[in-house]
């Protein structure tokens, strides 16, 4: 009989050891898909904080549109009521005075705005200056001038 019981003790410790085995195995899968859990969450959080630094550029952006709006209501700025003309000046060799009266044409006031997309003003010689005044009908400056010229046609309502 004590035989039959060791036998049958050792068949009982074997199950028991077969149910830890695959109980321990268990755990280990359960480990490792929590790992790749883990791993695929902080993928995620990373790509929604870029997100959510991309939102909030957008909101910040969006803010400033409407402050914008709000201020060209102020102001009474109503598109319909402005007038756009394209002004391009080629790149061309003109007296000083004249460059003076081109530039001064475009001096944005209540009655236009004058949006530049390229400007040049330099001189023809490297050795003279932009600022240093020689005779005033020498044609001895580079100018070119391209932008938008925003005429105002009617005033706003009181």
């Amino acid at each position: 009989m004590a035989r039959k019981l060791k036998i049958t003790l050792f068949s009982l410790l074997l199950a028991v050891l077969a149910a830890a085995v695959y109980h321990a195995y268990s755990g280990v899968m359960a480990l490792a898909d929590a790992g790749h859990a883990v791993a695929t969450a902080q993928r995620q959080i990373t790509s929604l904080d870029s997100r959510l630094d991309a939102l909030e550029q957008r909101k910040a952006y969006a803010d400033s549109v409407d402050t914008l709006l709000a201020r060209a209501r102020q102001l009474q700025l109503d598109g319909s009521r402005w007038s756009e003309r394209k002004i391009r000046f080629s790149r061309d060799s003109v007296s000083r005075e004249r460059a003076v009266e081109l530039l001064g044409a475009t001096v944005s006031s209540a009655q236009s705005i004058f949006i530049p997309n390229a400007y040049e003003l330099s001189v023809q010689n490297p050795q003279q200056g932009l600022f240093q005044p020689p005779g005033w009908n020498v044609r001895d400056v580079n100018f070119e001038l391209s932008g938008t010229l925003h005429l105002l046609l009617e005033e706003a309502p009181q």
